[in-house]
């Protein structure tokens, strides 16, 4: 059982992150000083540094909670062990619906990381490391499964497939596309890796999604454009 001072800096934690995304909603990640943390969460601002140290490590914190709550919606959507296919197309769909839920918390995190040298945002590998992970594990319970060829990498198929689902994810940051072209490019990009590693059993599932999304794609325009 966790001790009264391990619940009570948990608790602490918690205020702090919540009044961060209050702050975020409200004025955007450059309106996030620690100071003004400090003030809304009610706590001294020298607890704030104990326990985070900067708000780049704030900002990382809120992003891994945003992605606690997605495996527990994957989970119930698409079992790994049942559905690996479905699981790899869920955790696009299910991370962009998410993502669009929280539109502020998303985009500061994004032009958090692309600031320049001023940048205080810093990775701690979770970011990367955990959507790959998810999806490489879907896709050796695919394998298993005869869908995906035995012979392929998984964990090299999901860093492609992450790729292509973070640029789409940085065009729709910067409100270049919009949120319904956000999830069909990942997920094209998703589909596009996959055609080359699934068996011949699936391979025509896999065509009829990217036909699919072809024809919604070559409709939709930049917000630039539009």
């Amino acid at each position: 059982m966790n001790s009264l001072r391990e619940r009570n800096m948990a608790r602490r934690r918690q205020q702090i992150l919540d009044a961060a995304r209050g702050i975020i909603a409200e004025q955007g990640y450059d309106g996030l000083s620690m100071r003004k943390l400090a003030e809304r969460a009610g706590l001294a601002l020298k607890t704030l540094y104990n326990l985070y140290g900067s708000r780049g490590a704030i900002l990382n914190a809120l992003v891994g909670q945003a992605m606690d709550r997605m495996d527990q919606a994957l989970d119930q959507s698409a079992p790994v062990e049942t559905e690996p296919l479905l699981r790899c197309r869920e955790i696009v769909t299910v991370s962009v619906a998410h993502l669009l839920q929280d539109e502020v918390l998303a985009r500061s995190m994004v032009l958090a990381q692309y600031r320049g040298p001023q940048q205080d945002f810093v990775d701690d590998g979770s970011l990367n490391s955990r959507p790959v992970g998810m999806q490489a594990a879907a896709l050796r319970s695919a394998m298993a499964h005869g869908l995906v060829r035995g012979e392929m990498d998984a964990e090299l198929l999901a860093a492609q497939i992450f790729q292509l689902y973070k640029m789409a994810f940085v065009h729709w940051a910067y409100r270049r596309i919009d949120g319904d072209t956000f999830r069909d490019r990942a997920l094209y990009g998703l589909y596009v890796v996959l055609l080359g590693a699934v068996t011949d059993k699936v391979r025509p599932l896999i065509e009829a999604e990217l036909s699919a999304l072809q024809k919604r794609l070559r409709t939709a325009k930049t917000i630039a454009a539009a």
